[in-house]
């Protein structure tokens, strides 16, 4: 067949895509079909596999790990006739059922509101969905065995030589560790001029905080949004009102009140640095950078400087991520009419 890559254009591009993308779905969706029967059927087992999972894995040359989650979801659609129908369907995605298994098998009676709730959002969607859905229709005790179920640490070789850690875990949890290994990140992990991307930053500072901190104990804060029509992480996260009210005895608590508009009600003082109360303020007034719309290492700045005014309010005070904060601020003393500040 002779070499026309030179000659295709980027519509004939799509069209292969998409068509040899339509048969690896139609070929996904019978092979899923066909797993449960054969686990059932014992066949791998004379075949003389430990379990199915790696019968598939030797015969499909996957990892035992994708065959798995195969045979997870196989087995989940036998209980789900209504997603299965609907995968067969095509209206729903594999990505998708592979996320709403998880938490369908335990809605046996809601199958047709669960797939209405995810059938048209993508596929990134899908699992902030359901986690809303859940947080509003969950009985605590299902919700609690299902993360005593589903929480774990694994750690795989990668083929480089280095290594990955996944954990899963609470959202509360997790944000608690995201909170502490930020925080590091900010007080410099790396030396300056350092052009480490975000990603390795975060590593190198979970690294630290793990193993050179004292007693590897780190205090953080994590807000939590509780309002009538559910609880949220800052960043719209869904969080279970009942795991918020798990915290309320161990846990520090500061209220932030809102005046009659909704809007968070103003708090001034002299010092440089916001209050928890003012914080709590200004994130929710401005909770991604001004300049870029970042949501990642958020940092307070006064406008005018404190240096002019002498007192921190919220009004004066908004976030700028890290980079945008600090190229603000080179520019900032001439645009005041000011000298630009040069480092000692």
């Amino acid at each position: 067949m002779p070499d026309d890559r030179q000659a295709a254009t980027g519509a004939d591009w799509a069209a292969r895509i998409l068509a040899a993308g339509g048969g690896m779905d139609t070929a996904r969706r019978r092979l899923i079909a066909a797993l449960a029967p054969f686990d059932a059927s014992g066949e791998w087992a004379r075949k003389g596999a430990r379990t199915c999972a790696h019968w598939v894995a030797e015969h499909l040359r996957v990892n035992v790990g994708t065959a798995r989650e195969w045979l997870r979801i196989s087995k989940a659609l036998v209980q789900l006739p209504e997603v299965a129908a609907a995968y067969a369907a095509g209206q729903l995605s594999y990505a998708s059922v592979r996320t709403l298994t998880r938490i369908a098998v335990d809605h046996l009676d809601r199958q047709a509101e669960l797939i209405g709730l995810v059938a048209d959002l993508p596929c990134d969607d899908v699992a902030a969905a359901l986690a809303g859905w859940c947080g509003d229709n969950e009985d605590p005790d299902t919700a609690d065995e299902r993360h005593r179920r589903r929480t774990g640490y694994w750690r795989t070789v990668e083929p480089d030589g280095m290594g990955r850690i996944v954990v899963r875990a609470p959202m509360i949890a997790i944000q608690a560790i995201h909170t502490a290994v930020d925080l590091r990140v900010r007080q410099g992990i790396v030396p300056a001029g350092d052009r480490s991307s975000l990603a390795r930053q975060r590593a190198l500072a979970l690294e630290d905080l793990m193993t050179n901190g004292p007693g590897a104990i780190v205090d953080t804060q994590v807000v939590l949004h509780v309002r009538a029509d559910g609880c949220t992480l800052h960043d719209g996260t869904p969080v279970a009102s009942h795991a918020v009210a798990q915290l309320v005895p161990t846990a520090m608590i500061r209220a932030l009140i809102h005046d009659v508009d909704g809007k968070p009600i103003d708090a001034t003082n002299t010092r440089r640095h916001p209050t928890a109360r003012q914080r709590a303020v200004i994130d929710e007034r401005t909770p991604t950078c001004i300049d870029c719309g970042s949501a990642e290492l958020l940092e307070y700045d006064h406008d005018p400087p404190f240096s002019e005014t002498g007192h921190t309010v919220t009004d004066q005070t908004r976030q700028r991520c890290a980079p945008c904060h600090r190229a603000f601020h080179e520019r900032e003393p001439t645009a005041r009419g000011r000298l630009p500040r040069t480092e000692p």
